[in-house]
């Protein structure tokens, strides 16, 4: 089973032992927020997550995909270039439009299928 981005930033935080709280405060988001996250997280927030936790690699967190932590040291230490950022900045984005396209495909879907039903019948 997919997890997803929520599943996945908490299972971070379990990791670090940093309850959704502190995290919160430490990258200057909302107390709220963890829970309120829905299907992605937007580009100014990873900004400041990848800023406040180096370690953390943002394509697993925004993908599922590769390994929870940054485990290369070099890229842990240049994880805060501007190449870096912008990397976890487009990552968000993408998934934000696929996330987009499919609430799109599902409301193209359940407006025609009524009228396909109608017309059958």
């Amino acid at each position: 089973m997919e997890t997803t981005v929520k599943q996945r930033l908490i299972e971070f935080l379990t990791y670090k032992k940093i309850g959704q709280k502190k995290f919160a405060e430490t990258c200057g988001l909302s107390s709220g927020y963890v829970n309120a996250i829905r299907k992605s997280i937007q580009p100014d927030k990873i900004n400041r997550i990848a800023m406040q936790f180096p370690d953390l690699n943002t394509g697993w967190l925004l993908t599922g995909n590769g390994e929870m932590l940054n485990v290369d040291t070099e890229k842990v230490a240049h994880n805060n270039d501007a190449t870096c950022l912008q990397c976890a900045i487009k990552d968000a984005e993408i998934a934000r439009l696929k996330d987009k396209i499919i609430e799109l495909q599902e409301r193209l879907l359940n407006g025609v299928e009524p009228k396909k039903a109608r017309n059958a019948g």
